[in-house]
């Protein structure tokens, strides 16, 4: 590469690092209030932000709580299931292929009921375990920003909690999708210990 080109690539760079700087500078103040400013509806929408917030609040203890159950009952499941199914033995005694079928479903359906549990267990643990939800932040609560208007107050405060309802939505969502992971998981492994128990009771002789 010429100087001259590693010059301008410098340049080039200092350039782009400007507009970046420059773009966060605009973001910051437009969330700091005006004061030539009125903001009449800003109290208005911070009402409707504060009872998305709430929502956001009671569905993270909904999700906690149905996990939770289920987590209980699966835990119940572990324990009983080892004494409710006997873990197969192969007949080395086969004369049909149905045989060979029966033996095969029983050496794969007993491990997939287990396996398929602790997916389950790991998918509600993990919908349980705590996120990073966001609150309110007190720095902005100074003697210093007492001098604005309640509207101008409300803006700001306003811009703040729809970033936290944002971001607390976002992690809902992802315990949510975990919570019905391990719902569908739990169905799976209901479905294949009810096939396991058929197999046995039914068409081993």
């Amino acid at each position: 590469m010429k100087i001259s080109e590693l010059r301008q690539a410098i340049e080039d760079y200092k350039s782009l690092n400007k507009a970046i700087l420059s773009i966060t500078e605009a973001q910051d103040d437009s969330v700091m209030p005006d004061p030539n400013l009125d903001y009449q509806g800003a109290e208005f929408m911070l009402d409707k932000l504060i009872i998305e917030y709430g929502y956001e609040e009671d569905r993270k203890r909904s999700i906690d709580s149905r996990a939770g159950i289920f987590l209980a009952f699966v835990g119940t499941i572990f324990l009983l299931l080892p004494t409710i199914m006997v873990k197969p033995t192969p007949d080395f005694n086969i004369t049909s292929m149905l045989d060979v079928v029966i033996n095969l479903l029983l050496i794969i359906l007993y491990p997939g009921v287990f396996i398929t549990l602790v997916y389950t267990l790991r998918k509600l643990v993990g919908a349980i375990n705590v996120h990073d939800y966001k609150r309110l932040d007190y720095d902005s609560f100074t003697e210093e920003n007492t001098q604005y208007s309640r509207d101008q107050i409300a803006k700001v405060i306003m811009h703040e909690y729809r970033n936290n309802v944002i971001h607390n939505k976002n992690e809902n969502d992802i315990k949510l999708g975990k919570f019905k992971d391990g719902i569908t998981s739990l169905q799976f492994s209901l479905t294949l210990a009810v096939a396991y128990y058929f197999v046995n009771i039914f068409l081993v002789v």
